[in-house]
């Protein structure tokens, strides 16, 4: 996957969770904090086996903009 992303013309990195973090500065993150997508669903009966396999492809987080 990262050498397909490489060799376009809208290249794309993948990031760890420590890596990602920073992106949210000093903004209290919401719970259920910075997780992987399929983990902000409320209702774990949702969550299929698409969702299940991208599961290490992409990070969530929501967060408050500090006053």
């Amino acid at each position: 996957m990262v050498a397909a992303y490489q060799s376009t013309t809208n290249p794309g990195w993948l990031r760890s969770r420590p890596e990602v973090q920073p992106f949210f500065g000093d903004w209290s993150l919401l719970e259920p904090g910075l997780v992987h997508l399929p983990d902000w669903r409320p209702d774990a009966r949702r969550i299929g086996v698409a969702e299940r396999q991208s599961r290490p492809c992409a990070w969530c987080g929501v967060a408050v903009k500090p006053r």
